[in-house]
């Protein structure tokens, strides 16, 4: 995505909550990149946690299609 459309996308956010997004972008690329099983494990588990963090801090919600995203990267991450 660009930088401009991500930026203006997390304007609604508070600075914390964009550093929060930013963490758990970081994370996901672990996920996405690492080729450590255990690393990756790690990460998506602190990405997920960070994602509900953000849904209970500002009442966001994942949309669907970027959650069934997720979800069925984490499907194949833990059954790597």
């Amino acid at each position: 995505m660009g930088g401009a459309a991500e930026r203006s996308r997390d304007a609604r956010f508070s600075p914390d909550d964009r550093d929060l997004l930013d963490q758990t972008r970081r994370l996901l690329s672990v996920v996405e990149y690492s080729e450590f099983e255990h690393e990756r494990h790690a990460a998506l588990r602190q990405a997920l946690r960070k994602l509900r963090d953000l849904e209970r801090r500002t009442g966001w919600q994942l949309p669907s299609p970027a959650a069934l995203a997720l979800e069925k990267r984490a499907r194949g991450v833990l059954a790597a």
